[in-house]
């Protein structure tokens, strides 16, 4: 029979369960409703006897003795579970260049925003994707400050609001 326990010592049956037996011969069977299996005419010697359901296995060795009727009862244990993730880079993405992007810093948070030194960059890590780095100096989508380059662009006459529209370049010097 194929089952599990809980943290209880309650054991429930594994349905449909998949039975392997490898030894002197090789045998399969799938357990049933209420998790027994049955593998017939089997010669004497010892095997190997796995269940496998899914996320659960259970292994154990058995051995089978001439002219009887051998029972082994399989606790399931949760399977370990294997996952492995694989990052491929190209030298090709070293050059890519990143759409622009135009964001829009409204009137409401230009005349209610705390802004201190009265200065517009101050306003700027309102807008998603722009920090002050720890130096004090703007970071705009992971790239240093010394590393891109934004421009700001007031095209609105006799309007408050002021559209922002922010170009970034993500290349890297090369010095030979």
């Amino acid at each position: 029979m194929v089952f599990t326990a809980d943290a209880n010592g309650f054991h429930s049956v594994v349905p449909g369960a998949k039975v392997f037996l490898i030894g002197p011969a090789t045998r399969a069977a799938e357990t049933d409703a209420t998790g027994k299996y049955v593998l017939n005419a089997l010669p004497p010697g010892s095997y190997n006897l796995t269940a496998q359901a899914p996320g659960m296995i259970a292994t154990q060795t058995v051995f089978v003795a001439a002219g009887t009727v051998s029972e082994a009862l399989l606790e399931m244990k949760v399977e370990a579970v294997a996952q492995s993730t694989t990052v491929t880079a190209s030298a090709d993405a070293a050059g890519a260049q990143e759409a622009a992007g135009t964001n829009t810093v409204g009137e409401s948070a230009v005349r209610h925003m705390p802004n201190t030194n009265q200065r517009f960059e101050s306003l700027l890590p309102l807008i998603p994707g722009v920090v002050r780095g720890p130096d004090g100096l703007i970071n705009m989508k992971g790239v240093r400050s010394s590393q891109n380059a934004s421009l700001v662009n007031d095209t609105v006459p006799g309007a408050t609001v002021v559209h922002l529209h922010l170009n970034f370049e993500n290349q890297a010097a090369q010095y030979n």
